[in-house]
């Protein structure tokens, strides 16, 4: 019987075991035979083809170095997809694509803002992959009603413009490392904003300005367009969509103010930003996500920037994401919690635990923040105090970050 063979088996068999998942269940989700699996587990059968591997590592949570003791080239199947849709945005965006085949349907208003609706919809989903695919053809609608139009409903499609380009492009480019067509995205926008007079829609486009730029260390930047975006619609704030828009610009001038370590400035726009919840009804309203449970969570980033790392533990258990929320509030609310847990030595378990569950609920984003990826990385050199190893390296491996040393 093949040495090699069974030493696979016996790795996967443990596993398993340990993972309380039963043969048959395991070989469903990896996509293979129970037959088969049971083969593998006896050393009958080679493990030998790459899908196999990398498709029961994901099932068991673990690097495909834990399995075979040789890591093969590296694969992200969550968000292949998506990536692979990235080139025919940027034609888009760019306009260098030929547009795709006419639409058949009447392309009015309702239709544009029906499409619209649904695709940021698929945006608070973290449905990157069917976003994307979706955005060439928006686009490309977008771009001929606006040239064509020159009437008084202009402004209308110009509104149904901005959306497509934040969030619809930008929200997905950005969290899957796009940060360059990201910021793309919003210098467009900036072209048609101008002929919007409305203080709300100005404001909006700043914050997704700053937003576009949050991975790439400008937050003197962000504080600046945030503060000023505030104080102007301050001035003119009347509706709850108003009030959501400046509500959610606090936050975030708060945060990069703590990224700064400013803490009188960020406890302060923080104050601001969570005193007009109430205001804003609690919901997306301009397409901005601005809810108590994302107030909660910008509270605890702060703490976490701050230094602040048991107040954060203890404000992020405080909040509940409500039956229904999107997945990126609930990834979100695990991101925060993993990052402010690695800090606390004795609780990098729990740490990896939240990570893990980020990962389940929003595998894409996960994989490209850049947070997550300093804490995994940070985790990695803490050998002692992680006992959740495999599970560690296995996040690590579908991350794309390299362990310090892999077992063989």
């Amino acid at each position: 019987m093949d040495r090699a063979a069974q030493e696979v088996g016996q790795r996967i068999r443990a596993r398993r075991l340990l993972r309380g998942l039963g043969l048959r269940v395991t070989a469903e989700r990896a996509g293979i035979s129970p037959a088969f699996l049971s083969m593998v587990e006896r050393g009958q059968r080679r493990l030998d083809r790459h899908s196999h591997i990398a498709a029961l590592a994901e099932v068991l949570q673990i690097s495909p170095a834990e399995l075979t003791g040789q890591a093969p080239a590296r694969t992200h199947r969550a968000s292949e997809a998506a990536h692979a849709a990235v080139p025919q945005v940027r034609g888009a965006l760019t306009r260098v694509s030929p547009p795709p085949p006419a639409d058949s349907r009447a392309v009015t208003p309702e239709f544009l803002r029906a499409e619209i609706d649904d695709a940021v919809r698929l945006v608070y989903r973290c449905d990157y992959v069917r976003v994307l695919q979706r955005i060439p053809g928006l686009l490309a609608r977008l771009y001929e009603a606006v040239e064509k139009e020159r009437s008084a409903r202009r402004a209308e499609y110009v509104r149904l413009l901005l959306r497509a380009y934040h969030p619809v492009c930008v929200v997905p480019l950005r969290n899957l490392g796009y940060h360059d067509l990201a910021y793309l995205a919003v210098e467009y926008a900036s072209v048609y904003v101008r002929e919007i007079d409305e203080p709300s829609c100005h404001a909006t486009h700043a914050y997704w300005r700053a937003w576009s730029s949050w991975f790439v260390g400008a937050d003197d930047f962000i504080t600046r367009t945030c503060a000023t975006a505030a104080d102007a619609l301050a001035r003119a704030a009347r509706t709850p969509e108003d009030f959501s828009v400046y509500g959610s610009l606090c936050l975030r001038a708060a945060i990069s103010s703590a990224r700064r370590r400013s803490q009188h400035d960020a406890l302060g726009y923080l104050r601001e930003g969570i005193g007009v919840l109430g205001r804003a009804g609690g919901g997306v309203a301009g397409d901005l996500l601005f809810t108590p449970t994302k107030a909660g969570m910008d509270r605890a980033e702060v703490m976490c920037w701050l230094g602040r790392h048991d107040d954060v533990a203890h404000l992020a258990r405080q909040v509940r994401v409500p039956t229904g929320s999107s997945p990126f509030e609930r990834a979100h609310r695990h991101a925060v919690l993993g990052d402010a847990l690695m800090y606390a030595r004795g609780h990098e378990d729990e740490a990896v635990a939240h990570f893990l569950r980020a990962e389940r609920t929003v595998p894409e984003h996960t994989h490209e923040n850049p947070y997550v990826q300093r804490a995994v990385t940070e985790l990695l050199t803490r050998s002692s105090g992680v006992t959740k190893g495999c599970e560690l390296r296995g996040l690590a491996y579908r991350m794309g970050i390299t362990p310090p040393d892999v077992p063989s």
